[in-house]
């Protein structure tokens, strides 16, 4: 059985993380921060691949994978946190921080 939703679901995963890709800042000193895609969520590379997998999970559903999806995403969460925790020792990052309040996903994390 086929899921047209689910392959659209994982395109748009992935534009999405295309899109992050062209507006990411470049250099270290995190200067064009807030830009593009960054401005709504801190981490939103990190929620295309969640899109991306849930529509992998739609298409693909079996309690294997939904284990196996959930496992990343415990570490991806636990990444996110220890990324964050290095990124704001840098001033330009905290002020980041408190203009864009969000992590992967807006309003939850």
């Amino acid at each position: 059985m086929t899921f047209p939703m689910s392959r659209q679901q994982c395109a748009v995963g992935i534009f999405g993380q295309r899109a992050c890709c062209v507006s990411r800042p470049r250099d270290i000193d995190l200067v064009e921060l807030g830009v593009g895609p960054y401005r709504v969520v801190r981490h939103p590379m990190y929620l295309g691949y969640l899109v991306t997998d849930i529509g992998f999970l739609v298409a693909n559903f079996g309690v294997r994978n939904v284990v196996i999806v959930v496992a990343q995403w415990a570490r991806q969460a636990v990444r996110t946190l220890k990324e964050e925790q290095l990124l704001s020792k840098d001033a330009t990052y905290r002020d980041y921080m408190s203009r864009v309040c969000y992590r992967p996903i807006r309003g939850v994390f």
